[in-house]
């Protein structure tokens, strides 16, 4: 049905803040786990859910000091990296200037996008920086409406603020990865337009699609 795209179908938490994050890692897919690793009673490990190989992770050589790791990421995109991060890039305006503006106070980049379903039954927010993708959602078990107003940037921003200070605590902020070839311009917030002036905006562009002075070429 034509309204799933505007969220009318029902979904879990865990899933919205899946897809989210393939959003924040470039479009890599992401298979949920809740058990991360099982060791038996020596410390071995008999269970990892990582799939990606880690070349030099383990114990230390004798008397040495073991190399650097690194992850081998076999995952193709599943969509157009660049098209991926126009979306992440639009979402980091609901976190500095949108629903969930207050979250600008945490002083990174945090992709994020907030939900309102009607008469304000629940409502969520799902925050992704290139490291976490954070899910908060409230609502009653039995559905029915949480009060008028009651809204993601009301009530769920607020939930994701307090833990967003707990994870980021004494930690830099880290930028998204842009793709090749995406551009970065500075346009007019109303219009559009390139704009250097105090209601400019950064937004991202294919090569060739980014506006000139009298419009998108």
């Amino acid at each position: 049905y034509l309204p799933m795209a505007l969220g009318a179908g029902d979904t879990t938490l865990l899933r919205m803040t899946m897809g989210h994050a393939m959003l924040a890692n470039g479009a890599r897919e992401i298979t949920p786990s809740l058990v991360d690793r099982v060791q038996d009673r020596n410390g071995h490990t008999v269970y990892r859910h990582e799939p990606r190989q880690c070349i030099g992770c383990g114990e230390a050589p004798a008397g040495g000091k073991p190399p650097a790791p690194q992850i081998v990421d076999k995952r193709q995109p599943f969509h157009d990296p660049a098209s991926v991060y126009q979306v992440v890039n639009i979402m980091l305006g609901v976190t500095t200037r949108g629903t969930a503006g207050q979250l600008a106070v945490l002083g990174r980049p945090i992709a994020g996008k907030t939900g309102t379903t009607n008469d304000f039954r629940d409502n969520w927010l799902i925050g992704s920086t290139p490291d976490y993708t954070i899910g908060s959602s409230v609502g009653f078990d039995e559905p029915r409406t949480l009060g008028d107003q009651e809204t993601g940037g009301g009530t769920s921003a607020p939930v994701y603020e307090r833990i967003a200070r707990v994870i980021f605590k004494d930690k830099p902020p880290v930028p998204f990865r842009i793709p090749p070839g995406v551009r970065i311009v500075r346009v007019d917030h109303d219009s559009g337009l390139p704009s250097s002036g105090g209601n400019s905006i950064d937004e991202a562009f294919k090569p060739g699609t980014e506006p000139n002075e009298y419009g998108a070429q």
